[in-house]
C-alpha cells in the first residue's frame, strides 16, 4: 500500500535524469584561414577558455592572423577542416546555436573548393562555457562534423 503512495507522490517531481531543455544561444564566427595548415587529416574542434589560451595556441602554430579579434574574458572554438579535406575548401558557422546541458551545437556551412587547402575558423563563444562543455560541429544537414572532448 505504501508503494502507490509513494509514486504518486513522486509524479509531480521532474525527472532528474532526462536533458534540460535546449538554450538558444549565439555565437560569432570572429576569424577564419583558407589554410590553417592543420596537422591532422580529419576535422577536430578545440575548445579554449580564454581568448588567451586561443591567442596562444594560434602563436605556437604561426596563425596569429587567424586569432586577431580575439578578446580577452571569453571561451573560443577552433574548428579545423584538416588537410586535403574532402569536407570542403571553407566553412561558415551560423550564428545561432543550441546549448542542451554541458553540450553546445554549432551549425556549419561547407564550401567545396580546392581540396588541398586544410581550413579553419575562430567563433566567440558566450561566457559559461568551459572545459567541462562539448562542442559539437553539424553540417546543414545534420551530420555531426566533429566534436571537442571535455
Amino acid at each position: 500500500m505504501a508503494l502507490p503512495i509513494m509514486l504518486s507522490a513522486c509524479s509531480g517531481v521532474p525527472v532528474l535524469w532526462s536533458d534540460p531543455e535546449p538554450q538558444a544561444m549565439q555565437v560569432r564566427q570572429v576569424g577564419a584561414l583558407r589554410d590553417c595548415a592543420s596537422p591532422q587529416e580529419g576535422a577536430r574542434v578545440q575548445l579554449f577558455e580564454s581568448g588567451e589560451a586561443a591567442r596562444a595556441w594560434a602563436a605556437s602554430r604561426q596563425r596569429d592572423r587567424l586569432v586577431r579579434d580575439v578578446r580577452p574574458g571569453r571561451p573560443y572554438v577552433v574548428i579545423e577542416l584538416g588537410t586535403a579535406s574532402s569536407l570542403g575548401s571553407g566553412i561558415a558557422v551560423r550564428s545561432q546555436a543550441e546549448r542542451i546541458g554541458k553540450r553546445v551545437r554549432l551549425e556549419a556551412s561547407l564550401f567545396q573548393g580546392d581540396a588541398a587547402t586544410a581550413p579553419c575558423v575562430v567563433v566567440a563563444l558566450p561566457p559559461g562555457i568551459d572545459a567541462s562543455h562539448t562542442v559539437a560541429v553539424y553540417d546543414a544537414g545534420g551530420q555531426r562534423i566533429a566534436a571537442s572532448q571535455p
